[in-house]
C-alpha cells in the first residue's frame, strides 16, 4: 500500500512540476541547509496554521466558505503561505543539505521514522528529487498567497488541501523508514 502510494504521488509531483515549468536550482556552492531547522522554524507551522484555518473555515463539504473568512484569517492565510513559500524556496535553491535529529528531546528516533543518518543517506541518494518536493510546496505556498490576497475562497481550499498530499509525498521519500 506504502509503495503504491507513493508511486502515485511521485507521479503527480513529476506532473505538478512540468505543468508548473518547476526545476529543481542548479547547485550554488552555499552552506548546506539544515532540513530539520527549516521544517520546525518555517515549513511546519506554516503547514499547522493553513490547516487551522482551513479546518475552521470548513463547510460541510470541505470547501472553505468565504462567510467564515475575515480580514485576520486572510491575512493569517497569507502569512502562512509565504513562511510556506520562504522556507521552501530554502530548501528548493540549496546546494547541498544536513540532516538533523528527529527527536531532539528524549534522544530516540521514534518508531517508523528514519534516524538522521538515513534520511541523510536519502536526499543524497537523490538530493534533485527533495529540491523538487520543496519547489513544489514553494509554489503551492505562492499560489496560497495570491489566493488570500484576492479572496478567492475555492483556489485556497484547493491549494490548503493540496499541501496534505506534497508533504505526505516528501515525508515518503526523505522522513519515513523505506519498507
Amino acid at each position: 500500500m506504502r509503495l503504491a502510494m507513493t508511486l502515485v504521488l511521485t507521479g503527480g509531483l513529476l506532473t505538478a512540476c512540468a505543468a508548473q515549468g518547476i526545476r529543481p536550482a542548479a547547485a550554488t556552492g552555499a552552506e548546506a541547509v539544515n532540513t530539520r531547522e527549516a521544517m520546525v522554524a518555517g515549513i511546519n507551522p506554516a503547514g499547522l496554521a493553513i490547516w487551522a484555518i482551513r479546518d475552521s473555515a470548513s463547510d460541510d463539504r470541505g470547501h472553505i466558505d468565504p462567510a467564515r473568512m475575515n480580514e485576520d484569517s486572510w491575512k493569517a492565510l497569507a502569512d502562512a503561505g509565504r513562511m510556506l513559500e520562504t522556507y521552501s524556496r530554502r530548501l528548493a535553491e540549496a546546494d547541498s543539505f544536513r540532516a538533523e535529529g528527529t527527536d531532539v528531546v528524549s534522544g530516540e528516533t521514534p518508531e517508523g521514522i528514519a534516524s538522521r543518518e538515513e534520511i541523510q543517506q536519502m536526499i543524497d541518494a537523490n538530493p534533485a528529487g527533495f529540491r523538487a518536493w520543496s519547489a513544489v510546496l514553494e509554489q503551492q505556498g505562492r499560489d496560497l498567497v495570491d489566493a488570500a490576497h484576492a479572496r478567492d475562497a475555492a483556489r485556497a481550499g484547493v491549494l490548503a488541501y493540496g499541501i496534505d498530499s506534497s508533504c505526505s509525498g516528501c515525508h515518503e521519500h526523505y522522513w519515513f523508514v523505506p519498507d
